[in-house]
């Protein structure tokens, strides 16, 4: 399913970033022109004579879309702990069965039902550490993967103001000649600023998805910890401090 999602979208980027970027109506230099002339302009317009930073900020969009929609799927709370699983554990632990226990946690992947699983095998006395130490890993691992989001968001903020500066170079070099319009070098401007928008929007696209996602895999994982709790002391270990 990641996989599918991630080569969906590297493909939309193939076939949409030459069309969006191709030279027609909307180029740069006819861009300047019609600015300041006063004509009207779409946003596509502005799009696609954003200048060599919109492929980039491109596919900065699509790669964050992507990295959101595989945060979503990682944490997912059947992704992290299932109810179904941890009830029908606990109900075969009060009857001493813990190898029913085992595989009722083991038939549903999750980040519970791994650490249950370890801690029903392990020794007693090591049944905490296992569970906590399973569980800590791998929140540890879907954790550094989410934050693949804001560091996205962050690159997006200095592409965007690094394509914003060089377009500003570009059209305050023009002021330097001896013949030239103001109004083009203010159409520079304000093209250069495409750059700066795009990336803003995709960071806050970013960040957005990256707190929502966050918050909702925390209280995932609080559950989850809850129920180890329970199963540890159920399968006769201490869960005190799970």
């Amino acid at each position: 399913m990641r996989h599918t999602t991630i080569l969906a979208f590297a493909i939309a980027i193939a076939i949409c970033a030459p069309a969006l970027c191709m030279e027609g109506p909307g180029t740069a230099d006819e861009l300047d022109v019609r600015v300041s002339s006063g004509a009207e302009l779409t946003f596509a317009d502005l799009f696609r004579s954003g200048g060599a930073g919109v492929p980039f900020m491109l596919v900065l969009s699509v790669a964050t879309v992507a990295a959101a929609i595989y945060g979503a799927i990682e944490t997912r709370r059947s992704a992290v702990v299932s109810d179904l699983a941890h009830n029908e554990a606990m109900s075969m632990l009060k009857v001493g069965n813990r190898t029913g226990a085992a595989q009722a946690v083991a038939k549903r992947a999750s980040l519970y039902g791994k650490a249950a699983r370890l801690a029903i095998e392990a020794d007693p006395r090591d049944r905490l550490d296992v569970a906590r130490s399973s569980a800590e890993r791998d929140a540890a691992v879907v954790g550094t993967r989410l934050r693949l989001m804001p560091g996205l968001a962050a690159l997006s903020i200095l592409a965007g103001m690094l394509a914003t500066l060089g377009s500003l170079i570009k059209s305050f070099g023009a002021a330097a000649h001896e013949e030239f319009h103001y109004g083009l070098v203010y159409a520079g401007v304000m093209r250069s600023l495409v750059a700066t928008f795009l990336g803003v929007g995709v960071a806050i696209v970013g960040l957005t998805a990256f707190f929502v996602i966050r918050m909702r895999f925390d209280r995932a994982l609080a559950d989850a910890s809850f129920m180890l709790g329970e199963v540890v002391r159920g399968a006769g270990g201490d869960g005190s401090d799970a």
